[in-house]
């Protein structure tokens, strides 16, 4: 996905870097999970307590299993990072789109709880357009799946499978293509199974409709508040760059570089200087 049309303003950025750190750490995290079963596995039968192989591992001691009991844990740490990181990447999501429609058109942050779906319609409905189909479709079933794992202990019910239903042949293909299995699967489990590909097609999804989120801006909202936007990022970065002689120049090529679909003049930057 390449970054045409983007607005690279900070607020979209910080977002934009907290969705990747999050995403970068789950993955190591699960990556580490594997490493450490592979670690394990000459000691899969054993009974030996994990204090006694690796003494010199800060706080082993706290870990009161043998080596039996953590193989076993270590074969479902996948799941577990799972359920836990799927729900915080849906929360970053949803704190990104509220925060950066609240800064960008200058209104108060609604009521927190608001559902995803609300949100992604209100969203929709203050700029005029749509987000993805497939994207919206996607993030519907794993917010189903999320308020089942949260709620019903995993177990399926109707708001997941009327969400499966709903799914197009591009969401069912993007969901092979990403979670590795055809989507009508989720529908044949007794209770829902999360892993790292669940986690990563969370992940994609956010992002893209992030990036969706900042091209609606761009085309939106007024172009006095943009240039209010870029004054605020250009000041944040070269505080004292109104008193340089080549505040024009430093300017223009900071406005080239972050906010390059607006096309800002030269006259437009200039007003922004004094």
């Amino acid at each position: 996905m390449d970054g045409s049309g983007i607005i690279r303003f900070t607020r979209y950025l910080d977002h934009l870097e907290q969705l990747n750190a999050a995403n970068q750490t789950v993955t190591s995290l699960h990556i580490a999970s594997y490493l450490a079963t592979n670690l394990m596995t000459p000691h899969k039968d054993s009974t030996i307590q994990m204090k006694e192989i690796y003494p010199s591992i800060p706080k082993i001691e706290h870990l009161k299993l043998n080596t039996i009991g953590t193989f076993r844990r270590l074969l479902e740490g996948e799941s577990h990072l799972a359920k836990m990181s799927i729900p915080y990447l849906l929360l970053l999501h949803h704190e990104s789109l509220e925060d950066l429609n609240s800064y960008v058109n200058k209104e108060e942050r609604p009521n927190r709880g608001e559902k995803f779906g609300l949100l992604h319609k209100k969203f929709q409905d203050k700029h005029s357009q749509k987000f993805s189909e497939v994207l919206v479709q996607t993030l519907e079933i794993i917010t189903a799946m999320r308020n089942i794992l949260v709620h019903n202990g995993g177990v399926i019910r109707e708001d997941l499978v009327v969400a499966v239903m709903k799914a197009g042949e591009e969401t069912k293909l993007r969901w092979l293509k990403y979670a590795k299995k055809e989507l009508h699967t989720l529908l044949n489990e007794d209770k829902l199974v999360f892993d790292l590909n669940l986690t990563i097609l969370t992940f994609a999804t956010c992002r893209s409709l992030l990036r969706e989120a900042n091209l609606m801006f761009s085309s939106c909202v007024s172009r006095e508040r943009w240039l209010e936007i870029l004054k605020e990022d250009l000041l944040r970065e070269h505080p004292k760059i109104q008193n340089l002689p080549n505040a024009l120049r430093k300017s223009s090529g900071f406005a080239r570089k972050n906010y390059a679909p607006l096309k800002f003049t030269s006259r437009e930057i200039e007003k922004i200087l004094n």
